[in-house]
């Protein structure tokens, strides 16, 4: 007897050819995404791009705006060449030469995490200028242009935020300028070189580490003018609304290493009178940690070397005899000073050599001591003074009850001297 077959169920042939369409068109997207971003790749589409960004911005600000290149790979480079952006008056408000960096694609697009392992910039140039006391600032039309009205969603969104990270940051041949005609600042600064990393830094939680900083040729300038509108200023400034956005987040900043190449710093203030320079051609600061919230300062060296200090208060007429704090200019040849620390109204540290000379005629030749200065006693311990004329050695210790004490009842405070070694010569 024949065994009976079971019917076929005619509807199986459908659901296979279903499947199969439906697995060719997700391999054909998948490979039109691949296509679509391998085409990005290519400098004619980079070079599309570019024309189409560089016509929007211009037309939405209404400004001349250009990139020469912009170039991405697919390890998360991104170049950018040529960046050019005009003020409405036709001066420049920015400009960069170039702009490279090193990014990861992958989180940007699928976690919406920004990782900017490094970024360096070459032939920066900035201009931030209010020309007139009743003007806004030259970059205002750019805010205006791309601002949508009040936000109708105010509660924070902090909890959900995309995370913005950072790396080593290097920035070359910079030129910057900050003009206010309103309250009479004006700002310049330019460098060579600038490094540093800050990879380990930590903005949520006010953590601010940063890795080792170089900062080479720097030229600054700080002129301070009388405001043209006085008591407007003051009005803009009573009508700020203050927003309490500090959080219950004590406040740290380490720096590993700050080294300043060819410095000079000009401070100079029309309305007082006043002029400050410093010239400098190295100083090498080392483990600086600032916690405001404990007021504690503290840094494990500082070394200087050939600096010179120039301060002037014009109010105050040139002594012709000794130290005039007014008038002063500084050279130090070296200073060398170890473990500092500065915590409330108490400071401490171990000064390993110091030699100056000022125009007064002081010149000190050594000067190294370790030092401690507090509210109820301060101290020289083994102290090394050598001036021209003049050799002072070993330690000096005060006692008192309270700060006010040393000008107002001097008889009362303990001094402990011991010039176990003292020179003097004419």
């Amino acid at each position: 007897m024949e065994e009976q077959q079971a019917p076929s169920d005619p509807r199986r042939p459908r659901y296979k050819k279903v499947l199969k369409v439906l697995r060719k068109v997700f391999v054909w997207l998948i490979l039109l995404i691949i296509a679509i971003f391998l085409l990005i790749l290519t400098p004619p589409v980079q070079n599309f791009i570019t024309g189409k960004a560089t016509r929007f911005l211009e037309n939405k600000l209404g400004t001349k705006v250009e990139i020469d290149r912009l170039f991405i790979t697919l390890n998360g480079r991104v170049a950018l060449d040529g960046i050019y952006l005009e003020d409405q008056k036709g001066d420049t408000l920015l400009f960069a030469k170039n702009v490279r960096v090193s990014t990861n694609l992958y989180e940007i697009i699928f976690d919406g995490d920004i990782n900017l392992r490094t970024v360096e910039l070459d032939g920066l140039v900035a201009n931030v200028v209010r020309p007139s006391a009743d003007a806004a600032f030259n970059y205002q039309y750019i805010i205006d242009a791309f601002d949508s009205g009040p936000s109708e969603n105010t509660e924070s969104s902090s909890g959900g935020s995309s995370g913005f990270r950072i790396g080593e940051v290097k920035i070359n041949d910079v030129i910057l300028r900050y003009a206010d005609a309103l309250n009479g600042d004006e700002y310049r600064a330019a460098w060579q070189n600038f490094a540093t990393d800050l990879s380990k830094m930590d903005i949520d939680n006010d953590n601010y580490a940063i890795g080792g900083t170089l900062l080479r040729g720097l030229r600054a300038r700080i002129d301070r003018r009388t405001p043209v509108a006085p008591k407007v200023v003051q009005a803009l400034t009573d009508s700020v609304v203050a927003v309490d956005t500090i959080k219950n987040v004590p406040m740290l900043l380490a720096l590993q290493q700050l080294r300043l190449e060819d410095a000079d710093i000009v401070y100079d203030d029309s309305a007082t009178m006043t002029l400050m320079q410093v010239t400098a051609n190295s100083l090498l600061l080392d483990k600086l940690e600032v916690a405001p919230d404990e007021m504690r300062y503290q840094a494990a060296s500082l070394v200087i070397d050939k600096t010179r200090f120039r301060f002037d208060n014009n109010t105050e007429p040139k002594q012709k005899q000794g130290i005039d704090y007014a008038h002063l200019d500084a050279n130090i040849a070296k200073l060398d000073l170890q473990q500092f620390v500065m915590k409330g109204d108490s400071l401490g540290g171990s000064l390993q050599s110091l030699a100056l000379t000022e125009q007064s005629g002081l010149d000190i030749r050594k000067l190294s001591t370790d030092f401690v200065y507090g509210p109820k006693e301060a101290s020289l311990k083994d102290l090394d003074l050598r001036t021209a004329n003049s050799n002072i050695s070993r330690s000096l210790q005060i006692r008192y009850d309270s700060i006010g004490q040393l000008s107002e009842n001097i008889d009362a405070v303990y001094a402990n001297i011991d010039l176990k070694g003292y020179t003097c010569s004419e």
